[in-house]
């Protein structure tokens, strides 16, 4: 009776920080096997424009880079690529968006004032190398070029191509490896493709080997031919 009594008593007392320690600690558990459970990519995409990319779009699309992949970048055993998309639309789009949908008598909302945030979160992907290889729509990409993100494609390939929109980036659909590729027919026919510069944060030499596999992958893109 009296260990119970003890018990008792100590619950009665600290009953809310054992709550808020289990909590905690349970809380951490999960974050720390998430951590380590984490899927390593080889390469990394961001799109960022007006088109809503399904599940099965993205899955496709991602299948068709990770075949392109001359080898696993990480030496994990597997070659895997990330493509995060972000939706965001000019005032222009949106108005297209929105006469279109009153036509076909279907509703349409897009949130104006996230625009900004989803536009900053771009550029924290870049920033931080989350993402290093961009498929933009023209009004996201031009901000971002403003800002001295990519890299001139001379500096990469050792040429610009012909159908080079600028020093910066092609339209992805003009590239082989696009037309090749059914997947893509998801991406809308003006997004670009560019590479982003070495971000400040990478120092360590794992992650100038990791730019430097962007680069390789960037410039295979460009050397995909139909056979």
């Amino acid at each position: 009776m009296k260990f119970k009594a003890k018990i008792a008593n100590f619950w009665y007392y600290h009953k809310w920080k054992v709550i808020i320690g289990s909590f905690l600690s349970i809380f951490l558990g999960i974050c720390i096997v998430q951590l380590f459970q984490k899927e390593e990519y080889d390469v990394r995409f961001v799109y960022c424009g007006p088109q809503y990319l399904a599940e099965e779009d993205s899955q496709a699309m991602m299948t068709a880079f990770e075949r392109l992949m001359a080898k696993d970048y990480d030496g994990d055993g597997e070659k895997n690529a990330l493509l995060i998309d972000v939706i965001v639309m000019s005032d222009e789009q949106i108005v297209e968006r929105r006469e279109e949908a009153k036509k076909n008598d279907v509703a349409f909302m897009y949130d104006v004032s996230s625009r900004n945030s989803l536009l900053m979160r771009v550029s924290s992907y870049l920033s931080t190398g989350e993402a290093l290889i961009g498929l933009f729509d023209n009004y996201v990409y031009q901000g971002l070029k403003e800002e001295g993100a990519f890299v001139p494609l001379a500096d990469v390939l050792g040429y610009t191509p012909e159908y080079a929109i600028d020093e910066y980036s092609v339209y992805f659909k003009d590239t082989d490896f696009a037309k090749s590729q059914g997947a893509f027919s998801a991406l809308p026919e003006d997004t670009i493709l560019c590479i982003k510069t070495i971000p400040l944060l990478y120092k360590t030499d794992t992650q100038k080997r990791v730019y430097n596999d962007h680069l390789d992958y960037f410039r295979r893109i460009f050397e995909f031919r139909v056979d």
